[in-house]
């Protein structure tokens, strides 16, 4: 099992936001904020998760994505990995709606232990971990640190909400390099 530096570092690149076009107004003006949330992906780091069909990888991620299927021992191809991780997040879905909930999550954990069977949760996690920085490619917005910091010296309170998993903490100290609470 390769640990997270040797992964982080092997899967993390450059890369650039697609502008938005929004122009930032009043922001600056706003002075009794106390407290600012943030989201992750799409927010705080730069993320193609939205932008493409979970499904199709370019040629060059789905050749990397076969070479960390091979040292995980997973002997499939990239395109019957990403149609079953898809097929069973949606059933993972439907069964989270049918006992009621409204807007379903699922714990990718839990899914990757459905698919891979009887492997221990350190590989799974080592697995989940590695698959996600191959196909969602993440990189710190422009400007994350200085807003950080501009945010901790005015003494705002930050958090976080999201729907992330348990790779995104791992990832975001990677990329700030600091842990979360320092930042």
């Amino acid at each position: 099992m390769r640990d997270e530096d040797a992964v982080f570092h092997d899967h993390i690149h450059p890369l650039a936001p697609i502008p938005t076009g929004a122009i930032a107004t009043g922001l600056s003006k706003m002075r009794r904020v106390q407290a600012i949330l943030f989201d992750v992906y799409g927010t705080l780091v730069i993320s193609s998760s939205g932008d493409l069909d979970s499904r199709v990888l370019s040629y060059n991620r789905a050749r990397v994505l076969a070479g960390v299927l091979r040292r995980h021992g997973v002997d499939s191809t990239p395109e019957k990995v990403i149609a079953s991780l898809s097929r069973t997040i949606e059933h993972e879905h439907d069964k989270l709606r049918q006992a009621g909930i409204d807007y379903p999550e699922v714990d990718i954990v839990r899914v990757w232990e459905t698919m891979l069977g009887n492997w221990d949760i350190a590989r799974v996690k080592a697995f989940a971990l590695e698959y996600e920085m191959v196909v969602n490619p993440v990189y710190p917005m422009p400007g994350l640190g200085a807003l950080l910091s501009t945010c901790r010296k005015r003494k705002l309170i930050m958090g976080i909400i999201s729907n992330a998993q348990f790779f995104t903490p791992l990832l975001l100290e990677r990329l700030l390099g600091a842990p979360l609470d320092r930042r």
